[in-house]
């Protein structure tokens, strides 16, 4: 049961494939959960994002990236540090002295990583299995 803005979602067979990993051990499970969140950003948010951005010089600074804090599974999806100014254009700049005046604010990016989460979610309920099956088998053949 995942909530969000006080709307829960049921993703069903998610725990059972969780305590299936739960088995494998730490290491593993999270790298398979991290893989998985991977694949969710990219497929729902990224490739999606950078088809509808104005910005041509910005899409492929458009990434999942693994997020600096202490959680092994958590990936983020977004523009990278390369691309600050995009934070400009989205936020705007408050009114500056002299002739430069303000940037105002064109949200692009935000309303629409927040608009897919329902799709993360769908997506999620859908292919959980069928993908950490996927990565497993990738991981065997690596084994082996």
């Amino acid at each position: 049961m995942a909530k969000q803005d006080g709307i829960q979602y049921d993703v069903e067979g998610v725990k059972e494939i969780t305590e299936m990993l739960d088995e494998l051990g730490y290491k593993i499970k999270s790298q398979v959960i991290r893989s998985f969140n991977r694949k969710a950003l990219t497929t729902q948010i990224v490739k999606p994002l950078r088809a509808a951005l104005p910005y041509s010089s910005v899409k492929r600074e458009i990434k999942v990236q693994n997020t600096r804090y202490n959680n092994n599974t958590a990936v983020v999806a977004g523009p990278t540090s390369k691309v600050f100014y995009v934070r400009f254009l989205e936020k705007g700049t408050k009114q500056r002295k002299g002739p430069r005046g303000a940037i105002m604010p064109r949200p692009i990016i935000e309303p629409f990583v927040d608009g897919q989460v329902k799709s993360v979610i769908k997506f999620t309920s859908k292919e959980y299995g069928n993908e950490v099956e996927r990565i497993m088998k990738k991981k065997l053949r690596r084994k082996i």
